[in-house]
C-alpha cells in the first residue's frame, strides 16, 4: 500500500489551488493509504496543530465511483463525506466539515483523520502546521459539483509549505511563498524534510527573495576611554635621582595576545654619569623590537639618552569571505559567514630614559606601556538563498509543475578590523636637562577584516540526498546572482580580506 503524501506545514505563502487538476488519490496508489498524524509550527490566521490522526485508514473507491483519483468525473458518488474532508471559505470550523457543512479553514480539516482533503475555490487566510499522511485537492466549486477556479491559502510568511512526516500529495496546487524578512533567512515555496515522500502534481511552486546577509561587526580589544596619558599605561616619573620606575602595564588588552608590554625603568642619576635606562619589553619572541632604554653618553658632550619608543604591532592578517551561502546540516539549511579576521600585535613597550649626571636630581623618565592590539573584524553573514523547491532527505517527485525561485540576497560586508591602541606616554625626567625622558610605548596593529558573506541561490530545484524525480518541470530560477559582500579593510602590510562569492543561479542544485 503506497501513501498519498501529507501536505505539510505551510508557513506563510499564498498557495493556489488551479481548477481542472487530475486527482490522484489512495485509490491511485493501491487503495490504501496510512494517517499517522503529528503537530507542527504554525504561523498567522487561524493558526492550527495537527493531532495524531489515528491508526491506518483503508481508502477504497465509494460507490459508484470509479475512481477518487478523478473525482470530477462524477463528483456526486467521488466526492463523499466517508472519505473526503470538505472546506470552503463560506464554511465554519463548527461544521463537521461535510460536503453540506464544509469546515471554513483547512487546518480544521487536516486535526481530523479523513486521508483526503478538498479544498473549494476561494481565498483561505491561514498558515497550516501539518505532519500526518494526506492528500490535498483544489480548484473545485464550491458545490463540490465541477471544476472550480483558483484556491488561494495565504499567510505571508517565507515559507510556503512545509512536509514534515509521512507522504505528503499537492495536487494542482499553487504554492508562493513571501520574501524574506530577516538578515540572511532564505525563503522557500515547498520545504520537504527528511523521510517524507513528496508528489507535486500540476500547478506552480514560488519562492520569493531571500534577504540581504548582515554585516559583520567590531568589537574592542581595549578600554577605548584610556588614553596615553594614562597612569595604567603611562611611563613612570623620575622623582630625584631615582628612575621612573619600570611600568608593569596589566594585561588590559581583551583578547591574546594579552601580554604585559612594560616599558623600561628609567635610570639612576649621579657622579660622572648617570645609569642607563632600563629596555623595554618585547611581547614573544619574533615579534617586533622593544624600545631600548638610554644610555648616559660623554661624546661629543657628556648627556644623558632618551628611552627609544617601542615598535608599533604589525597588522593582523584579514578572513576569506565565505564560499557558499550555508549548508545543510542536521536536516536544517543553515546560513554561512565569511571567517573573521585576527586579532592584532600590541605595541612595544618603550625604553627608559638615562640617568643624568646630578647625584641629587638626574634620575630618568619610565618607558610607556606598549598598546593593545586591534580587535579582529568579523565576517558578513551570507545572504538568504531562494529555493523554489527544497528536498532535505526527502523522497520527491514532481510532476507537470512550474517551479520558481526569486533572487538571492546579497552578502553582507565583513567589518574592519579595529585601529590599535596608543602606546603610553614616557614618563619625565627628574631634572630639566639633567636626566633624560623614557620612551613612549609603540601603537598596537590594526585588526584583521572580516571576510564577505556568500550572495545567495537562486534555485528552482535544490536537495540534499535523493534527487528528485522531474517530469515536465519548468524551472525559473533568477537571472542574475546575488552578489557576494564585500571585505572588512586590514592594515597595511598585512593580508587582506576577501570578497564573498557570488551565488549561484541554477535550474537544479545538489547541496
Amino acid at each position: 500500500m503506497k501513501k498519498l503524501l501529507a501536505v505539510l506545514g505551510v508557513v506563510g505563502v499564498s498557495v493556489l489551488v488551479v481548477g481542472c487538476p487530475s486527482f490522484p488519490s489512495a485509490c491511485d496508489y493501491g487503495g490504501c493509504l496510512d494517517a499517522d498524524g503529528s503537530t507542527s509550527e504554525t504561523g498567522p490566521g487561524p493558526d492550527v496543530s495537527i493531532p495524531d490522526a489515528g491508526p491506518d485508514s483503508n481508502v477504497p473507491n465509494p460507490p459508484g465511483c470509479e475512481s477518487v483519483k478523478e473525482p470530477l468525473k462524477n463528483p456526486e458518488k467521488c466526492f463523499t463525506d466517508e472519505v473526503w474532508a470538505f472546506v470552503s471559505p463560506n464554511g465554519n470550523d463548527a461544521n463537521p466539515g461535510t460536503k453540506a457543512q464544509p469546515y471554513k479553514t483547512i487546518g480544521k480539516a487536516l486535526e481530523g483523520a479523513k486521508p483526503l482533503i478538498v479544498a473549494c475555490e476561494g481565498t483561505y487566510g491561514e498558515s497550516l502546521g501539518i505532519g500526518r499522511t494526506v492528500g490535498l485537492y483544489g480548484g473545485v466549486a464550491c458545490d463540490f459539483g465541477k471544476a472550480g477556479g483558483a484556491t488561494a491559502i495565504a499567510s505571508g510568511k517565507a515559507v510556503g509549505l512545509t512536509a514534515s512526516q509521512g507522504a505528503v500529495t499537492l495536487n494542482g496546487v499553487n504554492v508562493t511563498a513571501t520574501d524574506a524578512a530577516t538578515a540572511g533567512e532564505s525563503s522557500v515555496g515547498v520545504l520537504a524534510e527528511s523521510g517524507v515522500v513528496l508528489t507535486v502534481i500540476g500547478g506552480t511552486v514560488t519562492a520569493g527573495a531571500g534577504a540581504a546577509g548582515g554585516a559583520g561587526t567590531t568589537g574592542t580589544n581595549y578600554d577605548v576611554a584610556l588614553d596615553a596619558s594614562d597612569p595604567k599605561i603611562k611611563g613612570n616619573n623620575a622623582s630625584g635621582n631615582m628612575g621612573g620606575a619600570k611600568q608593569t602595564c596589566a594585561a588590559l588588552c581583551a583578547e591574546a595576545p594579552a601580554v604585559a608590554v612594560e616599558g623600561g625603568e628609567g635610570g639612576v642619576g649621579g657622579g660622572t654619569g648617570g645609569a642607563p635606562g632600563g629596555d623595554g619589553k618585547t611581547v614573544v619572541a619574533g615579534s617586533e623590537a622593544f624600545g631600548k632604554g638610554g644610555t648616559y653618553q660623554t661624546v661629543p658632550v657628556p648627556a644623558c639618552g632618551n628611552g627609544i619608543q617601542g615598535v608599533a604591532g604589525r597588522a593582523a592578517n584579514g578572513g576569506a569571505g565565505a564560499t557558499t551561502p550555508g549548508s545543510v546540516e542536521g536536516g536544517k539549511w543553515q546560513v554561512s559567514r565569511g571567517a573573521s579576521g585576527e586579532t592584532a600585535r600590541p605595541g612595544q613597550g618603550g625604553g627608559g630614559g638615562s640617568g643624568g649626571a646630578s647625584a641629587a636630581v638626574g634620575g630618568g623618565g619610565g618607558g610607556g606601556c606598549g598598546g593593545c592590539g586591534g580587535a579582529k573584524g568579523q565576517g558578513g553573514q551570507s545572504g538568504g538563498s531562494s529555493f523554489g523547491v527544497l528536498s532535505l532527505g526527502a523522497t520527491v517527485t514532481l510532476e507537470n509543475v512550474t517551479v520558481k525561485a526569486g533572487a538571492g540576497g546579497k552578502g553582507g560586508a565583513g567589518s574592519a578590523g579595529q585601529t590599535g591602541q596608543a602606546g603610553g606616554l614616557a614618563g619625565s625626567q627628574a631634572g630639566a636637562g639633567i636626566g633624560c625622558p623614557g620612551g613612549s610605548g609603540g601603537q598596537g596593529g590594526q585588526g584583521g577584516g572580516g571576510g564577505g558573506g556568500a550572495g545567495g541561490h537562486s534555485v528552482a530545484v535544490a536537495y540534499s540526498g535523493t534527487k528528485p524525480t522531474q517530469k515536465s518541470v519548468t524551472a525559473e530560477p533568477a537571472t542574475a546572482a546575488a552578489k557576494g559582500g564585500d571585505p572588512g579593510s586590514t592594515g597595511a602590510g598585512a593580508t587582506a580580506a576577501t570578497a564573498g562569492a557570488d551565488g549561484k543561479t541554477a535550474a537544479e542544485l545538489s547541496l
